[in-house]
């Protein structure tokens, strides 16, 4: 009987332990604070990606293509051209020096000299050029052979400067080789050594042809000529004639034959004994070569407007035309200058 109060009473005791501590852990949470609520964290702005860029389609890189190889030379041409520009008088030839040297290892060639017309060398030569060469040549490996081209200009030849070059021309074509051509400038002069009169231009060291005795230019040189009244006190030797020529620009008016002029110097008639006038008492030049105009005087000798005149029987002289008033007449420089600018136009 005990035995069953004394369970009753450690079941009561349990019960009551266990609401006890119900009650007590109640009290002390209601006395804890809640905790602060969570901070919601801002959910954040979506930024708008700018979609990546269009690639420009990248061009197909081409592989450039190597430049085509040249065909080795079967032969090379060495001219000797006599000037940058081969120059021949009307009716006169010119000869060209030519040396052919093979560049084909295994056997010789049989070439031949031709003259072409340039830039096109399929347009005909034209009909007052004719040309002589040797006809086909033979030429062993490595070897050089000399020969030349001979040109001639017929007495119709039109005046003035052509253009040509002068090739080779295999007998036989060789596969594998190409050949090669040397072009110049032909200039067409008139045949100005059968000119009874002829005028040169001299400037900067150069001689050139610029007219003949029907020319504008030539009858005022000699118009200017007679005009000359005042000799002056010079002396010249052919030395110092050449060195005036390579620097000064000078005009020089040539004959063929020797001529006499008559200048507008008056001689008094006692001095007309040793002096040789015309019937007026204008003295006279006698067997005159050639004068030179000075349009320029470059050596600063005081010559510039001065007429130089070259006698078979006197030598060198130097004239001048004098004014009334003392002075030199120098506009004939002027008018001749104008002459050759229309020359050459």
């Amino acid at each position: 009987m005990k035995g069953k109060h004394l369970l009753m009473a450690l079941v009561i005791v349990g019960i009551l332990c266990g609401i006890i501590g119900y009650i007590s852990s109640t009290f002390y949470a209601s006395l804890t604070p809640p905790p602060p609520p969570p901070t919601p964290t801002p959910t954040p702005t979506p930024v708008a990606t700018p979609p990546p860029p269009e690639e420009s389609p990248t061009p197909t890189e081409e592989t450039p293509l190597p430049p085509p190889t040249k065909p080795p030379l079967a032969y090379s041409l060495n001219v000797s051209f006599p000037s940058m520009s081969v120059t021949v008088m009307r009716g006169g030839a010119v000869t060209l020096p030519v040396a052919i040297k093979s560049w084909v290892k295994d056997e010789p060639i049989r070439i031949r000299l031709v003259l072409k017309s340039s830039p096109d060398p399929e347009v005909p030569l034209p009909g007052f050029i004719t040309y002589t060469v040797e006809g086909y040549l033979t030429v062993n490996p490595h070897e050089t052979v000399h020969t030349q081209m001979i040109i001639k200009v017929s007495e119709t030849a039109e005046l003035g400067e052509l253009h040509f070059c002068l090739c080779g021309e295999l007998e036989k074509p060789l596969e594998g080789y190409s050949g090669m051509c040397e072009c110049f400038s032909l200039v067409v002069e008139p045949d100005w050594h059968l000119m009874l009169r002829v005028v040169f231009l001299w400037e900067n060291g150069v001689e050139r042809f610029v007219a003949g005795p029907d020319s504008d230019l030539c009858n005022y040189l000699l118009q200017t000529f007679h005009k000359v009244n005042l000799q002056g006190r010079c002396v010249f030797d052919e030395e110092r004639i050449q060195k005036i020529k390579e620097n000064d620009k000078v005009i020089v008016l040539s004959f063929r034959f020797t001529e006499d002029f008559t200048i507008s110097q008056w001689i008094e008639p006692k001095e007309r004994d040793h002096i040789k006038t015309d019937e007026n008492g204008y003295r006279v030049l006698e067997q005159v070569r050639k004068a030179l105009f000075i349009l320029e005087d470059n050596l600063n000798e005081g010559l510039q407007g001065h007429i130089l005149v070259d006698s078979q029987t006197e030598g060198w002289s130097c004239w001048a035309i004098q004014l009334e008033s003392g002075e030199l007449d120098k506009t004939w420089i002027d008018e001749t200058n104008k002459l050759l600018s229309e020359l050459q136009e």
